[in-house]
């Protein structure tokens, strides 16, 4: 989990502008759905590829404080099991910002 400072509200374009700048770098990299939401903050996700070498799963979250967060899962060869993708899940799910303080997990 990263914390990140932001200038606006568009977090969807910030992970846009990762993808592009992936894309750059890394040319054959893949984008797929990803489907993992948090129940009171916008989530923005995508899943980064290379069949058969990593996967990257990425989740941007909007708490509506001064920041976002970001959550990624890494795993190479295989893409992730039901169980990792639950466990993925729920650690964005259960994420939770106080009002004027810093993220925290419960």
């Amino acid at each position: 989990m990263r914390v990140n400072s932001k200038t606006d509200e568009n977090t969807l374009e910030d992970l846009k502008a990762d993808m592009r700048q992936y894309k750059q770098r890394y040319p054959k990299v893949q984008f797929a759905a990803l489907d993992v939401t948090h129940a009171e903050y916008k989530t923005y996700t995508k899943l980064f590829a290379f069949p058969d070498d990593f996967y990257n799963y990425v989740a941007y979250i909007n708490p509506g404080s001064g920041f976002t967060l970001s959550v990624s899962m890494a795993k190479e060869k295989a893409p992730a099991s039901q169980g990792e993708l639950a466990a993925y899940a729920n650690v964005v799910s259960c994420l939770h910002v106080p009002l004027g303080g810093a993220p925290r997990q419960h």
